[in-house]
């Protein structure tokens, strides 16, 4: 009788990049504990592995792909042996000659800040229909037909230059989410719905957000986590104040 070899998901990893969410897969680098492992590479930036040892305790992953910023994470099992883990990492690509001009970047250091990502309020690509707060239902208008593979999304609150993130949970059908947390937004109904461009924070206050010049306009509200609190900021690419750092930071500061 031959044998039967069974392969069971250890962990699945997707790489996108962080400025407009494309799949990475090519001269990609994984790490465990220091030692390179290659996995099992899908499409669309998927990358699988099936070795049960990694199923049976945390690890370092870290992640090295050519033309963007190593990611280091702590993999902590939920469930040792059941449950492997899904990550979604998103990349900051570096700068380069071949691409200069295609990015403002906002860099520095802050003591006490834990985080730091960016919307685009000039994204109306995707808007609010309905939201149900009870059931996390919802209900969008997509001309575009956006697919929602990104990390986060957020409901964009304009006037008031602050946004409400949350990540998709589940796509109940072609114009309805559930979403993985309340969103306790007033007046949600023809919000902007827009992905939300991650940042690199590190332990001593370092921070770095990439994010690509658009066509939609170049302001942006920052948000940053400052000793555990959200912050939120209008940085105008247009404006020279806007790659001075110190005014940004004067800015959070003050919010």
């Amino acid at each position: 009788m031959p044998a039967v070899i069974k392969h069971q998901l250890a962990l699945a990893v997707r790489l996108s990049d962080a400025t407009d969410g494309r799949g990475i897969e090519n001269d990609v680098t994984f790490l465990v504990d220091g030692t390179e492992k290659p996995p099992q590479r899908k499409a669309n930036g998927y990358f699988i592995y099936t070795d049960q040892a990694l199923l049976e305790r945390d690890y370092d992953l870290e992640t090295r792909a050519r033309g963007y910023a190593t990611v280091r994470r702590r993999v902590r099992l939920e469930t040792p042996g059941v449950s492997p883990p899904d990550l979604r990492l998103e990349l900051i690509p570096l700068e380069s000659l071949q691409t200069e001009g295609l990015f403002h970047t906002i860099e520095g250091r802050l003591p006490g800040l834990g985080a730091i990502d960016a919307v685009n309020p000039g994204d109306g690509a995707c808007l609010v229909k309905d939201y149900d707060v009870r059931r996390r239902r919802l209900t969008v208008f997509n001309p575009h037909r956006l697919e929602f593979d990104r990390v986060l999304y957020a409901l964009v609150q304009t006037a008031e230059t602050r946004y409400t993130p949350f990540a998709v949970e589940t796509r109940v059908s072609g114009d309805v989410l559930k979403t993985d947390r309340p969103l306790m937004v007033k007046g949600a109904v023809n919000l902007p719905l827009t992905p939300v461009v991650s940042g690199l924070a590190g332990p001593e206050g370092e921070y770095l957000l990439r994010v690509r010049r658009n066509a939609a306009g170049d302001r942006w509200i920052v948000r940053v986590r400052l000793n555990g609190t959200d912050k939120f900021t209008l940085v105008d690419f247009n404006k020279p104040a806007a790659w001075d750092q110190d005014e940004f930071l004067r800015a959070v500061q003050q919010e």
